[in-house]
């Protein structure tokens, strides 16, 4: 069994992480932004982020269950 203190940093780091990736797809899928290789085009990346940030949180998940 981890001890407290490394369940929290593990923790702390994947949701940084997933909150990384949230403000991301927030400012990438944005009408302002003008540069083609930061906009999310379609659905599938969308998807792809959004997947991403389950399985973060999955590992969070896991992490407080051990």
């Amino acid at each position: 069994m981890k001890n407290l203190e490394t369940k929290v940093e593990e923790i702390q780091h994947l949701l940084f992480e997933a909150r990384s990736l949230v403000k991301i797809c927030a400012l990438a899928s944005d009408s302002c932004i003008t540069d083609k290789e930061l906009q999310l085009r379609d659905n599938l990346e969308i998807y792809e982020v959004l997947r991403k940030v389950n399985l973060l949180l999955a590992n969070i998940e896991r992490i407080l269950d051990s």
